[in-house]
């Protein structure tokens, strides 16, 4: 069993060897997908990986296939209230609003870095992944997930600010993937960025509206500025405030 983030996987010289004799192609979707914790952590995984693929698809000559997320086009520039960033652009000043965002960003220039050198590889900027449509089965680690945390306290708090301005992307694990695959194999669209979501987002009020018409939840929608005033008055509460720091800290 190897480890794609260190150095020939952790093998053996003979046996990385043999393995890359018989490889043709390479998928990682191997990322930290939290959203906070020590950089070094989101490097090892989200960077380290990259290059130790990128290494092997040159000893192999495997096809490399690398899944990223539209987030690397979030976040902000110093001095520039917005910018249109596309599919082609990979690196445009922007920092982002996390370490796994700004990891994920590293990992795509040094991608860029190794196509000037000739080596293809095609990148998958997938969105929000979700739960299955069909089955609604989720992730198994479903706590380290940072919009399932953001949509449990939203629920356990029981209000939410009238506004139009957030959105949900909700991207389905199984279509996502249907996605990816109808790219996979084709050999003209090999060596791109491809951003790959639901182009459908959901405001955070319709989500809402639509959780509180199931009947199992009553969640208050109400003005921002009572929504505001309700966060200060049970900041410090036992039973609100843990839920009230988790909205803040996924919402910045």
């Amino acid at each position: 069993c190897g480890d794609a983030a260190v150095p020939l996987f952790g093998l053996t010289d003979e046996v990385y060897e043999e393995l890359a004799d018989k490889t043709d192609c390479i998928l990682n979707s191997a990322a930290l997908v939290k959203h906070f914790g020590r950089y070094e952590d989101f490097l090892k995984v989200n960077v380290e990986t990259v290059r130790n693929c990128a290494a092997f698809a040159e000893r192999s000559g495997a096809a490399f296939h690398h899944i990223s997320t539209v987030s690397v086009g979030s976040g902000f520039i110093d001095e520039t209230k917005y910018e249109v960033f596309t599919e082609d652009q990979v690196y445009i000043g922007q920092t982002g609003d996390n370490n796994y965002v700004n990891s994920k960003i590293e990992a795509e220039r040094f991608i860029e870095q190794q196509r000037k050198a000739g080596t293809s590889i095609t990148v998958y900027r997938i969105g929000n992944l979700v739960f299955d449509s069909n089955s609604g089965k989720f992730q198994k680690n479903i706590e380290s997930s940072a919009f399932y945390g953001l949509v449990r306290s939203v629920l356990e708090l029981g209000i939410v600010p009238d506004v139009n301005n957030t959105k949900l992307d909700f991207s389905c694990v199984n279509e996502t993937a249907e996605a990816v695959l109808s790219i996979f194999d084709k050999k003209q669209l090999l060596g791109r960025n491809w951003h790959v979501y639901n182009t459908h987002p959901v405001e955070m009020v319709d989500f809402i509206k639509m959780v509180n018409e199931t009947g199992l939840f009553n969640v208050r929608i109400t003005a921002p500025e009572d929504f505001f005033d309700y966060l200060k008055m049970h900041y410090a509460d036992d039973r609100c405030g843990k839920t009230i720091r988790n909205i803040l800290s996924e919402t910045g």
